[in-house]
C-alpha cells in the first residue's frame, strides 16, 4: 500500500505512520470509496496552518500482525496510539444524560469517554437518544489529530527550524539577522529550536514567528535562559493564547491557586544537571496535588469549560511542570499573559484544605463517569482533514 517510489532507509523512520489491520484496508481503497482518505484529507495543511508547523508526509500501510479491525498510529517508529474497532459497528459516545440504548459497552479510544458499539440498525436510535455517533474513519482521523497536537514539539526537528528561518529571512531579513547576530556563541539554531519546542509543548502556535523572533532579539543580550525566553514569547503571544481558551464573550474561565499552595509549588523549584527547571514536590504531596487536579478537571467538564489554571508569572512554569505528565491537556496561564481586551472569571480555587479533603474521599465510591462528562463529543469529533501519503 506504500507509494511505489518509496524506499525506506536503514537510518530513518516515518515521523507519522498509520498501520491498519486487514479488516480496515477498505477504508483506503479508492474502489470502495476510500472513506478514511476523505476524512483525513487536508489534515496536514490545516494543522500546519494552525500550529505554524509543517507536518511531514503521513504513510498508511497494512499490517497483518494486527487484529483484523485494529489500527496503530506510530510516531517516529514508536506506538503512540492504537485501538481495536468493531467491524460494521458505530461508536456511540454519551455526552451526558441520555436515554439508555442497547449496545456493547466500550471506551472511546481517543478521549476515554464511556461509549457503546451499535450496528447499522442501532445508529439512528442512538442519534435520537442523544449519543454522538462516529464511524471508523472518524475515530482514526481524530486519534491521529490528537497525537499530532500532543506531540508537536517532538515533530519539530532541527532541520525544520532551519527551514523556518530560511523562509523567514526572505520576507523579514532584518528580524532574522538581528536574532542570529545576538545569538552568536549560543548555537542560534539549536537555541531557537528549543524555544519553539517549548511553545509547541503547551499547544501554543508558532505561526506568529515574527513576534517570537523579536522577543528573542530583545532578551538574548540579557540572558541565555531559554526557559525565560519561552515565558517572554508567551507574553508576546498573549492575545493568541487568550483566544484559544476564551468563550464567545472573550471571557476565560479559570481555576486559581490559593497563595499558600502556589508558594509551596514555587518553593519546590529544583534544577536538573541539564539546567532544566522543574517542580519537585514531595511524593505524598504530589499525589494529593494530582488528585485535586483530577477533581478540578471533572468540575470543568461538568461546566463544559476547558481546564485552565491562572497563577503568577513566577509560578506558571513550575505549576505546568508539576502536572504535565498526568494532565497535559490542562492549560496554565500567568496573569501577565491575559491580554487587556479579555476578561477572567474564576470558577473555583484550589486550596491546601481541599488537598486534605481529597485523601478522605479516596475510600468513597466514585460517581459514574457517564454522568460527569458534559463536553459535547460532537465538538471533539469535528473533522478537519489531512493529506495522506500512500
Amino acid at each position: 500500500m506504500a507509494h511505489r517510489d518509496y524506499e525506506p532507509s536503514h537510518y530513518e523512520v516515518d515521523t507519522l505512520l498509520i498501520e491498519l489491520g486487514r479488516g480496515l484496508i477498505h477504508q483506503v481503497d479508492e474502489e470502495e470509496g476510500a472513506e478514511l482518505l476523505e476524512q483525513v484529507k487536508g489534515l496536514r495543511q490545516r494543522i500546519s496552518l494552525e500550529l505554524g508547523l509543517e507536518i511531514p508526509r503521513i504513510r498508511i500501510i497494512d499490517n497483518f500482525e494486527l487484529e483484523a479491525s485494529e489500527y496503530c498510529i506510530k510516531l517516529k517508529g514508536v506506538e503512540a496510539g492504537k485501538s481495536v474497532l468493531k467491524i460494521k459497528h458505530y461508536l456511540c459516545i454519551s455526552p451526558g444524560i441520555v436515554t439508555k440504548i442497547k449496545g456493547t459497552k466500550t471506551i472511546d479510544p481517543v478521549f476515554g469517554f464511556p461509549s457503546l458499539w451499535v450496528n447499522e440498525d442501532g445508529k439512528h436510535i442512538a442519534k435520537s437518544a442523544g449519543y454522538t455517533v462516529v464511524d471508523h474513519p472518524t475515530i482514526i482521523s481524530t486519534h491521529l489529530r490528537k497525537i499530532i497536537e500532543r506531540n508537536a514539539a517532538d515533530i519539530l526537528g532541527l532541520q525544520d527550524t532551519m527551514n523556518i528561518l530560511h523562509n523567514m529571512r526572505k520576507k523579514y531579513p532584518t528580524v532574522v539577522e538581528e536574532v542570529t547576530r545576538e545569538c552568536k556563541g549560543c548555537r542560534e539554531i539549536v537555541y531557537i529550536w528549543k524555544i519553539l519546542q517549548g511553545l509547541l509543548r503547551e499547544n501554543v502556535s508558532i505561526r506568529n514567528m515574527t513576534s517570537i523572533l523579536e522577543v528573542i532579539a530583545v532578551f538574548v543580550p540579557m540572558t541565555t535562559d531559554f526557559r525565560f525566553l519561552i515565558e517572554q514569547a508567551r507574553e508576546a503571544l498573549a492575545k493568541q493564547i487568550c483566544s484559544q481558551y476564551a468563550d464567545e464573550n472573550r471571557t476565560i474561565h479559570v481555576m486559581t491557586l490559593d497563595p499558600a499552595l502556589e508558594q509551596k509549588i514555587i518553593d519546590s523549584k529544583a534544577q536538573a544537571p541539564t539546567g532544566d527547571i522543574f517542580s519537585a514536590l514531595e511524593p505524598a504531596m504530589h499525589i494529593v496535588w494530582i488528585k485535586a487536579l483530577e477533581k478540578m478537571v471533572r468540575a470543568c467538564q461538568k461546566l463544559n469549560r476547558y481546564p485552565v489554571i491562572l497563577c503568577s508569572f513566577q509560578a506558571r512554569y513550575l505549576v505546568r511542570s508539576s502536572l504535565e505528565r498526568e494532565f497535559p491537556e490542562v492549560a496554565v496561564l500567568s496573569v501577565r499573559e491575559i491580554a487587556v481586551d479579555f476578561r477572567v472569571e474564576a470558577i473555583g480555587v484550589i486550596k491546601p484544605d481541599m488537598l486534605k479533603e481529597i485523601v478522605s474521599e479516596e475510600s468513597k465510591t466514585r460517581e459514574s463517569r457517564t454522568s460527569e462528562v458534559c463536553i459535547d463529543a460532537n465538538d471533539l469529533y469535528k473533522m478537519r482533514g489531512c493529506e495522506i501519503w500512500l
